[in-house]
């Protein structure tokens, strides 16, 4: 079946920080390279950041695909952000706290009413689920929505209404088996089998002439552990510097802990020799970086999908991931091209098992990573399952 699809996000654009915004795109553009019906319906946000109108009104295009942009909805942002603590710290909210919360997120009316208007003629792929522009457009038409969630194990999908759109959409489709594993075990959908996953472009390896002009322009001469993305509470940042300080204080070891990313971290006096915050990287440096690391630290257990962690394997470096998050622990697993760990002594075994392993030996690793990547994670394979799990749904 030739269908029309109509990919609706909060935000849309080819520089959006984030795994979720980049998975949008990438799926879209493959769809349309390969001459599939394709649309955006999104806001005129500019990112997570900047929720306030950035883009005009109207539509334009990205490479060819039709963009449209509608307007945000007013919204009480001092009420939103107290419930958004309260759920963050913890606390239950009540139902009609659960109602600030949903009508003060990033939502347009705008764009629910396009949705109406194309209710007939597509079908809506929305992403991620925790937005207004996935809640309130998925309960216009729930027989033909899909929804890619970008799951984590966090206060959010708890919440009765999200639960309730959850396991309304027609079906849900997902990038990881760990966020399907999730989805399953909270939602007792039938259906979380759909693992869509994601392709991943190969890159060129750096030169050894660009790689020593790396390092040298961040006087860099140690084997580092580098640690890549935003520094935010979510993505786990302080604890994996928190765990290499404790590590370095207990453990003759040269190795250095380097950042590259937006956002700041605490990096205690003692430790500023041997933790080293790069910040933002151009994409030249930032394959440099990879390619010059000793191995790839991924300590978030909010992923749905890593780009991270296979970005690292097509550069051929094993990767240290948390043990709590399913997206990643799994393909680890599977792989065999890196360690788990789950507290400070898992860590330190971990960073231990790395120090005493040859070039030879962690370039092994890192292979099967490599490996890994290029078998499972082709754009073909990816948008063949995304289109024989849209049809298997619609049957």
């Amino acid at each position: 079946m030739n269908w029309k699809f109509a990919f609706i996000c909060p935000w849309f654009g080819p520089h959006i920080p984030g795994g979720a915004e980049r998975a949008a795109r990438e799926l879209v553009l493959n769809l349309a390279r390969r001459e599939h019906d394709v649309r955006v319906l999104t806001t005129c946000a500019r990112d997570f950041y900047h929720w306030e109108p950035y883009h005009t009104a109207g539509v334009a295009t990205f490479e060819g695909i039709p963009v449209f942009r509608f307007s945000i909805n007013d919204r009480d942002a001092a009420a939103f952000d107290q419930v958004n603590k309260q759920l963050l710290e913890g606390h239950p909210l009540s139902a009609w706290e659960e109602t600030v919360f949903l009508k003060n997120i990033i939502s347009s009316d705008a764009l629910c009413q396009h949705i109406w208007r194309l209710r007939h003629d597509c079908l809506f792929i929305f992403t991620p689920y925790m937005f207004g522009t996935s809640y309130w457009g998925a309960k216009l038409v729930p027989e033909k929505s899909f929804l890619f969630p970008c799951l984590h194990d966090e206060p959010y999908l708890y919440l009765p209404r999200y639960q309730r759109l959850l396991k309304n959409v027609r079906s849900l489709l997902f990038y990881s088996s760990g966020e399907g594993e999730l989805a399953r075990e909270v939602l007792h959908r039938t259906d979380c089998h759909r693992v869509v996953g994601l392709g991943i472009n190969n890159k060129d390896t750096p030169s050894q002439e660009n790689i020593a002009h790396f390092k040298e322009s961040y006087n860099i001469s140690s084997p580092y552990l580098f640690l890549p993305g935003r520094k935010q509470a979510e993505k786990n940042t302080a604890l994996a510097v928190d765990l290499f300080s404790r590590y370095k204080t207990h453990h003759e070891d040269p190795v250095k802990l380097v950042l590259s990313g937006p956002g700041t971290v605490e990096i205690k006096p003692e430790v500023h020799d041997d933790v080293i915050d790069l910040g933002y990287l151009s994409e030249q440096h930032l394959s440099c970086a990879y390619q010059a690391a000793r191995a790839v630290c991924l300590p978030s257990v909010r992923e749905s999908f890593s780009f991270t962690m296979f970005e690292a394997w097509l550069h051929k470096k094993p990767v240290v991931g948390h043990a709590a998050c399913r997206a990643t622990k799994l393909p680890l697993e599977l792989s065999q091209a890196g360690i788990t760990f789950s507290d400070f002594n898992s860590f330190c075994a971990g960073m231990e098992m790395l120090r005493n392993m040859s070039d030879e030996q962690l370039a092994e690793v890192g292979t099967r990573g490599y490996n890994y990547v290029t078998c499972h994670h082709t754009w073909d394979a990816v948008i063949k399952k995304f289109l024989t799990y849209i049809d298997e749904a619609m049957s």
